[in-house]
C-alpha cells in the first residue's frame, strides 16, 4: 500500500553571523592561487598522456 504525503513542514534555522562574518582577503587570494595551479597541472597531466598516443 502506497503512502501518500499531503504536507510537508520544513524549518530552516539560520545563523545571521555565519554571514556577516567576511573571510580575509589573502584566504581567498590563497585558495584562488592553489585552484589555479591544480588546474594548470591537470591540463599539463592531459596533454602529456595525449602526447604519449
Amino acid at each position: 500500500m502506497p503512502v501518500v504525503i499531503r504536507e510537508l513542514h520544513v524549518q530552516v534555522n539560520v545563523d545571521e553571523r555565519a554571514d556577516s562574518e567576511e573571510r580575509p582577503v589573502r584566504d581567498l587570494e590563497t585558495n584562488r592561487e592553489s585552484l589555479i595551479s591544480e588546474c594548470v597541472e591537470r591540463v599539463m597531466e592531459i596533454l602529456k598522456r595525449s602526447e604519449q598516443r
